[in-house]
């Protein structure tokens, strides 16, 4: 078995480095100790014995808790910030929207262009699709797509008659933003030309669309 040697200067950074360890481990919640007042909470970082560490690495310790803290107040910020945009708001605003059966033909089609106006977005995103139906009327669509954009679209008939319309946008791995509006079913109209029938969208070209 071989031995290692360490001088004295060494043993003693060893012994300094497994000093902080240690603390670390056995006192984690005393990094940062919150005090509170009668209105304000504040955070203290609170360092070991001054005669259980040396003095470097003290500096060492006041560091690492200084950029711990920084990124706690940084994520805090973040979260802030997120939440910071009103529900009430739009989650999608939609311009241009067009959607329509073509007479004599077994052909529809849906247009639109989308933008997240709380989002500081400016330069809408379009969508587009074409797809067959073969009653004339306007056909449920299932991830319609958008142009260079992980957006999609959907639509779906209500009970009413109307349509439900859907824009969806992957947020993160397990979630969605999806805004929904319902056009109503006086919005819609079937033009009839000789044996063919076309139903065609009326109303507005510009809405937004809810938080689902």
């Amino acid at each position: 078995m071989t031995t290692i040697k360490h001088s004295k200067q060494q043993r003693l950074r060893i012994k300094s480095a497994w000093a902080i360890v240690s603390w670390c481990l056995i006192n984690p919640l005393k990094l940062f100790q919150p005090t509170s007042t009668a209105t304000t909470t504040t955070t203290t970082l609170v360092l070991p014995n001054k005669h259980f560490l040396n003095r470097q690495n003290q500096r060492i310790l006041q560091k690492m808790q200084f950029f711990s803290l920084a990124a706690t107040s940084l994520l805090a910020a973040t979260t802030a910030s997120a939440a910071a945009v009103p529900r009430d708001t739009n989650a999608y605003d939609i311009t241009e929207f067009y959607a329509n059966c073509v007479p004599h033909s077994v052909m529809c089609n849906y247009q639109f262009q989308v933008v997240r106006s709380n989002a500081g977005e400016t330069i809408p995103v379009k969508c587009s699709l074409s797809l067959t139906s073969p009653d004339g009327k306007l056909p449920p669509v299932t991830e319609g797509p958008c142009e260079q954009s992980s957006r999609t679209f959907d639509v779906s008939r209500t009970e009413d008659g109307g349509l439900k319309f859907e824009v969806s946008q992957p947020v993160s791995p397990a979630s969605n933003l999806t805004g929904v509006y319902e056009i109503k079913s006086e919005d819609l109209v079937v033009e009839v030309s000789g044996a063919s029938q076309a139903e065609v969208y009326r109303g507005v070209r510009e809405f937004g669309l809810a938080y689902e």
